[in-house]
């Protein structure tokens, strides 16, 4: 899972955007339910990838 991570923030437009033609697709050939799953995990990943590099967001506490 960290491989996935590592490479989604190395280039997180080529997932993004292959998420948003997914999506897209699906809802072309009438797939509405995997069009829907499709859009809500693009707003994830762009809430993730937002999240991950704002500077403004403070660093989440360690339990050490």
């Amino acid at each position: 899972m960290g491989q996935i991570l590592d490479a989604f923030y190395r280039n997180p437009a080529i997932y993004l955007l292959g998420a948003a033609a997914l999506g897209a697709l699906c809802i072309f050939i009438g797939q509405t339910t995997a069009a829907a799953f499709l859009f809500m995990l693009l707003g994830l990943m762009i809430v993730l990838w937002d999240a991950h590099t704002d500077p403004h967001i403070p660093e989440a506490p360690t339990l050490t």
